[in-house]
């Protein structure tokens, strides 16, 4: 039996205490050509996306794939998608020590 990755269980339970709390979560992903993000956000490689209920629409957290569509800074909803290898972290903006 191949063992499971903790990460997306990790990322979930963050998500959750971020909202619970209200703070809000952000997530690292780095990019690569079958990323799909608005390219003109990509810092050296990666992007930041607040991953919140209020900030997404149809967010999933999946155990293969992270998926939700947002705005990005008033642009029409986008789809964004990223395989769970791709995921850099999971942070709270507001306490940037807690953390995935």
């Amino acid at each position: 039996m191949t063992e499971l990755s903790t990460k997306p269980y990790l990322i979930r339970a963050i998500h959750a205490w971020c909202s619970d709390s209200g703070y809000r979560p952000y997530i690292a992903v780095l990019v690569d050509e079958r990323t799909i993000v608005p390219r003109e956000y990509v810092r050296n490689g990666e992007i930041v996306l607040n991953v919140s209920d209020q900030a997404t629409n149809r967010l999933r957290i999946g155990n293969d794939l992270v998926e939700f569509e947002a705005r990005f800074f008033g642009c029409g909803a986008k789809r964004f998608d990223s395989h769970r290898q791709r995921l850099g972290h999971l942070r709270a903006r507001d306490w940037p020590w807690h953390g995935v």
